[in-house]
Parts: structure tokens; sequence; C-alpha cells
């Protein structure tokens, strides 16, 4: 797909994807056999930018989480919301920058080369917050993949705060407000990993999505600020949902998380 850009067989990501579907499924398929992962999506629409918008110049851009929401809680979290939890990997190397509880050797979870995260439910003093928000808002430090920061207070879920709105009409919807005051700034190829339970057996996450920071759209008429909104079908593992034996689903299909950015 990237070929049929970079060599102007495609005008956009979308012809490109779509010739690759074409191409791919077969003759004999019911199935229309295109890229299934929303995040292999993603990525090609940014090579379509990056070739079509920046004329090959790679951009970079360094952004702060200032809020992250997600809406709905899948099945398995209901249950119990307190061993639900998130890490923020560096895509190319594939190292945590930031590991929501402190209580978890990620290292176990086969998605990085083993780090120390601190001691176990460790909870900053006041001078290492001010320490944290000095750092940070001077703009001079970088995410280290080498030096994950991990924050959880054990009186609250590993992840943050899950709350339930009622709207008018009496429907209630959950929500998750997650912790993200201690998530240093990012670059480059991230990817967010939500686990549940905190030590699963295996080590499979129960869904993620990768995103580049130079690629994440501004908010109109807010300068200064981006948005990454990904749906139910654009998380990787939720986009497919089939249901359960019991006919159930464990992602509603108004599944999604929001994430709000600062430029720094």
């Amino acid at each position: 797909m990237g070929y049929l850009l970079h060599d102007n067989y495609c005008d956009t990501a979308e012809e490109a994807l779509a010739a690759f579907g074409l191409n791919r499924t077969s003759e004999s398929s019911t199935k229309f056999q295109g890229v299934e992962s929303p995040s292999q999506e993603r990525m090609v629409k940014y090579f379509g930018q990056l070739v079509k918008v920046h004329k090959g110049v790679m951009p970079t851009r360094r952004l702060r989480i200032t809020s992250m929401v997600q809406t709905t809680l899948p099945a398995p979290v209901k249950a119990d919301p307190t061993q639900f939890w998130f890490a923020i990997t560096n895509g190319s190397e594939n190292k945590p920058y930031y590991v929501s509880a402190g209580s978890v050797d990620y290292s176990k979870f086969g998605r990085c080369n083993r780090v120390e995260i601190g001691q176990p439910d460790h909870i900053p003093t006041d001078t290492e917050i001010q320490q944290l928000e000095a750092e940070e808002e001077g703009g001079t430090e970088l995410a280290s993949p080498q030096s994950p920061r991990s924050v959880f207070d054990g009186s609250k879920t590993p992840c943050g705060n899950v709350r339930s709105d009622v709207s008018p009409a009496g429907v209630a919807t959950d929500y998750v407000d997650f912790y993200v005051q201690d998530i240093p700034i990012l670059s480059g190829n991230c990817v967010i990993y939500w686990y549940f339970p905190l030590r699963p057996k295996g080590q499979h996450d129960l869904f993620h999505a990768w995103f580049h920071t130079a690629f994440v759209d501004p908010v109109e008429g807010a300068p200064g600020r981006c948005r990454l909104v990904l749906p139910r079908a654009g998380l990787d593992g939720p986009h497919k949902n089939k249901p359960k034996k019991d006919g159930t689903k464990v992602f509603e299909d108004d599944f999604e998380v929001v994430i709000e950015f600062e430029v720094v």
C-alpha cells in the first residue's frame, strides 16, 4: 500500500487500501480480505499524508495528553473496575513510557524489554509531584522509554475514575476518566494497551491502538490542541466484537476512547 501511494498508483490512502483488498481477496472468498487491523489502516492513512501532504518529509510533534475518556465499560471490567489498567509504549522500540498500575511488573507482559518501574503501589510525595510538574511545564523533558513513570493509588482503580452519568431520558452510561497527569510528553509512534485483570494468565491486552503524534488531528478553532477519537471500530480488538456464546458482546456499540492533547 505504501508503494502504491509513493509511486502514485493511488492518489489517496483509501484507494490504496481498496486496491490492496481487491488484489488480496480470492475469487472463491465470500469476505473482502483487506486490512483488518484499525491501527494498520490508521498507519496507511498517516503514510498517505506523509507522501501527499508533507512530500515525504517526516513531520515531528510533541504532545502531552490532557484528557483521556472512555465511554462504556467492556463486559469483564464491569465486574471489577479495580483490575483495569493501561500502559503507553514507544511503538518503535516497544518500551513503556508509562504504566498506570505501579504494582505490575510490565516486563512480564511480553511487550518490552525488562525495566524497573519503581516500588509496588508507590504514591509520589509532594516533592516528587512538584518536580515532575516543573519538568513538564518547562517543556524540556521528552518521555524516556527507559524510565517510565508509574502512579497507583491503592484507594482508586489503576486506570482512573469510573463514573456513571444519567441522561435526561434516564439512560445511564458508564465512563472512565483515565489518570493522565503523570503521563510524560509523547513523540513519534506510540501504542496504548488496556489490560484486564492486573495479573492475567496470558500476556494479551484487552484492546489497544497505535498512533503517531505528528498525525493526530488538530482541533478546529483551538490552536495548540489535538484530538484522537477512537470509536469501537478504530480500536484493535473491539473492532471485531464477536458475540459470546450467550449472545452478549464484550464491547457495546457506542464504546469509544477520546484522547485530548496539547502541543508542547
